[in-house]
């Protein structure tokens, strides 16, 4: 049996298909399975080390309608119909992320007997389902999670979704190494104030600054900041509090094992709605998460009807803006929307519900 997925590959993407990938492999044991994703260095070691997918495709997308653009778009798109149909896949599975027409045409000729792919897109039917062999039903207010495991539903409707939440724990789990960092006291808080390529999901960094510094003024505890590249500009930091011996900046310095053992050894971690964020969430360790509301179709806060999880801001619906996604896309309007909500939660919100959830 050979496989082929299509699906986003950033981290948070990666890991909310994570029980989906380990069922499939449950049902198949001996199955070859591969993913055809757009991004595949950032992520390697989770595709490959992790999920365990016996190859990494890389697919490249039309990002503009320059002439140019177009012209090498085709040619790609040309040497990869040979390259799957060369790889005889049995079965094609386009899960709910998969929404650009391209995944849908290579399914079908692909030459795979068996496709599988959701009747809907954000609520309404999918264009391309007649491309399928069986469709699956998405929940446009359930969680990612069980939306993409709606294929292994498709295939056997016993299996329970969160057996393999606990076997993406588990295996996260097992791949840890020692980060070599450690806390002066016996308490770390973890903040994490970025949110990858969507900067218009970001609580500003200032606030972050505030909070760290209220946080080490009440609480005798270390914290540790993480962020990649551009997330955040480190000369923001005062002079005081990167002089505090509390105090860590680790951005840049741990890779994916490295940062598994240190969320397992936090007591809590701080973080916008990012790849990094839902790693904390699938460690089980306790987070205070800032969501602009989801502005996909399907929720991505799968962990936050438990108490180790809380979301901010209170009481905001996770469909942000339903009626306004209905006309637009990922434009201005969307991103300043996202942006009110973010900017609405204050330092002392998240102060009090660090103090409220009793996590130190």
């Amino acid at each position: 049996m050979k496989i082929l997925m299509f699906f986003s590959s950033g981290l948070g993407d990666a890991l909310l298909i994570a029980p989906t990938i380990f069922a499939l492999r449950n049902i198949y044991p001996s199955a070859d399975i591969s993913a055809a994703v757009p991004y595949v260095r950032f992520n390697k070691f989770l595709l490959e080390n992790v999920l365990g997918l016996n190859n990494v495709l890389h697919l490249k997308r039309l990002r503009s309608l320059r002439p140019g653009a177009v012209v090498s778009y085709i040619n790609f798109f040309c040497k990869f119909t040979k390259e799957i149909r060369r790889q005889k896949f049995d079965m094609i599975i386009v899960t709910v992320q998969a929404c650009l027409p391209d995944q849908y045409f290579l399914a079908r000729i692909s030459g795979a007997k068996q496709r599988i792919g959701p009747r809907l897109w954000r609520g309404r039917n999918n264009t391309f389902r007649f491309l399928l062999t069986t469709q699956t039903n998405p929940n446009q207010h359930g969680h990612l999670i069980n939306n993409h495991f709606e294929v292994i539903r498709s295939l056997n409707k016993d299996i329970n979704v969160q057996k393999y939440v606990q076997k993406t724990t588990d295996t996260l789990i097992s791949k840890a190494q020692p980060c070599g960092f450690t806390p002066i006291t016996d308490k770390l808080i973890i903040i994490l104030p970025g949110s990858g390529t969507q900067a218009y999901k970001r609580w500003p960094f200032s606030k972050y600054l505030q909070t760290a510094q209220e946080i080490l003024n009440r609480y005798n505890c270390d914290i540790a900041i993480l962020g990649g590249s551009g997330e955040y500009d480190q000369n923001l930091i005062p002079p005081h509090l990167a002089n505090n011996d509390r105090f860590h900046d680790l951005s840049n310095t741990l890779n994916i094992p490295q940062l598994i053992d240190l969320f397992c050894n936090a007591n809590l971690v701080l973080s916008n709605d990012s790849g990094l964020l839902h790693l904390a969430e699938f460690l089980n360790t306790p987070t205070i998460a800032i969501y602009p509301g989801n502005w996909t179709y399907v929720s991505k806060r799968y962990f936050d009807n438990d108490t180790r999880h809380i979301v901010l801001p209170k009481d905001q619906p996770d469909i942000l803006a339903e009626q306004l996604l209905r006309h637009t896309w990922r434009n201005k309007k969307i991103q300043n929307l996202c942006r009110d909500v973010v900017n609405s939660v204050k330092t002392d919100d998240l102060i009090n519900e660090i103090h409220n959830s009793g996590f130190l």
